[in-house]
């Protein structure tokens, strides 16, 4: 019985590790910048902004991986980091747009502006990700499926998109791996 129990663990914490390896390592050559140090920095940016947000850790976590790692450049193996997406940018890990981080220090009044370079600091980026999250979940009720498609689409969320299903996998699989630990 406690041996089912590690490997169900080991199972899970498997798979959560091969999120952050790739997490870590999608990064690899990307920017001269970026080392060893600065990749765990990535992770823990997104932790701790969740947190200051109060928005919880799997959500932004599995949408910032999706962002910024999900959809690699298939022939370089890298995360595309700062792309156009329609007809302006998304920056950082969890590919923000300046309008969306410009609508957010409007609205809560933030007294540091976003710029483009800001918005290329991890912790900064993961901060704006985790309060236009927070500000979807207030919009749609609480709604996950329909505050994530509003994350990537801005309006008419659908809660049955691809995009939908694939950040909820991946928040799952966070969140499996944090409840066993707790245990």
């Amino acid at each position: 019985m406690a041996n089912e129990s590690l490997k169900t663990i080991l199972i899970k914490a498997g798979s959560l590790l091969a999120i952050i390896w790739s997490m870590i390592h999608a990064h690899d050559g990307h920017s001269a910048e970026l080392g060893k140090y600065s990749r765990v920095r990535t992770l823990d940016a997104i932790v701790k902004a969740a947190e200051l947000v109060e928005v919880p850790t799997a959500l932004v976590l599995a949408v910032c991986w999706h962002e910024g790692w999900g959809l690699n450049d298939a022939k370089r193996g890298k995360a595309v980091l700062n792309k156009p997406d329609g007809a302006t940018y998304s920056y950082g890990i969890c590919q923000v747009k300046l309008e969306t981080a410009q609508y957010l220090d409007a609205r809560f009044k933030h007294r540091t502006k976003a710029t483009p370079d800001r918005l290329k600091t991890d912790f900064v980026n993961a901060f704006y990700a985790a309060k236009y999250l927070k500000v979807q979940l207030a919009e749609y009720d609480g709604d996950w499926r329909l505050a994530i498609d509003a994350y990537n689409k801005g309006s008419n969320p659908k809660a049955n998109t691809e995009y939908v299903r694939r950040v909820m996998v991946a928040m799952e699989r966070f969140e499996d791996f944090g409840t066993e630990l707790a245990k």
